[in-house]
């Protein structure tokens, strides 16, 4: 190292006053004293953002880098969800987990990360279908939707997490239709067969 250091200084022109000045010095040689890791480079443990139906959210602001900030999210029981098909986007309680890629303990712990798929309750969007498509019946012919109302109609829809909870503190997804609702009841055979058999109960 101090062969280094040696070598380096002695590159440097007899004219130049400071080693900053030397175009050909590489600080990168020297030891430099150390320093404190800054707040926004410390590890922080996961949110793991625990899902509370019967408790107030609660969130937690901090630093992120470039003067921004960041907002973890300890506990949560709603969210925005869209429904692509009838293009809509509103408020809806989160009933429970149901299913989670990220790590299989995160269903019992109630745990919600990007990319949990959750049930929602559907009465905002049956409030919003009834009073917008019940009374034209040209949309409701047109309309592809006939394999989801059944799961409306019983208060309940499954949505997929899409935002990062413990990043900006809410819990926003969209509604799963289409191939999607068949690969969750492909994983999740439970859940196909109760809504035949609450349908048949009917």
């Amino acid at each position: 190292m101090d062969q280094v250091l040696l070598r380096c200084l002695e590159s440097i022109d007899s004219n130049q006053r400071s080693i900053k000045e030397s175009h050909c010095f590489h600080s990168s040689a020297l030891m430099l004293k150390a320093r404190s890791r800054r707040e926004w480079r410390k590890d922080r443990p996961p949110a793991l953002t625990r899902l509370s139906p019967d408790l107030p959210e609660e969130i937690e602001p901090r630093k992120a880098y470039g003067g921004h900030k960041k907002i973890k999210a300890i506990k949560s029981n709603q969210g925005l969800y869209v429904w692509n098909s009838l293009d809509v986007e509103l408020e809806c309680p989160i009933l429970k987990v149901v299913h989670n890629t990220a790590n299989k303990d995160f269903n019992e712990m109630g745990v919600v990360v990007k990319g949990t798929i959750v049930e929602v309750d559907s009465n905002p969007f049956k409030t919003w279908y009834s009073s917008n498509y019940n009374n034209d019946k040209s949309k409701e012919g047109n309309s592809s939707l006939e394999h989801l109302l059944p799961y409306m109609e019983r208060g309940q829809l499954y949505a997929k997490i899409t935002s990062r909870p413990g990043q900006v503190g809410a819990c926003n997804g969209y509604i799963l239709e289409g191939d999607e609702l068949e690969s969750l009841f492909n994983t999740r055979e439970d859940l196909r067969l109760s809504l035949q058999n609450s349908a048949g109960g009917q």
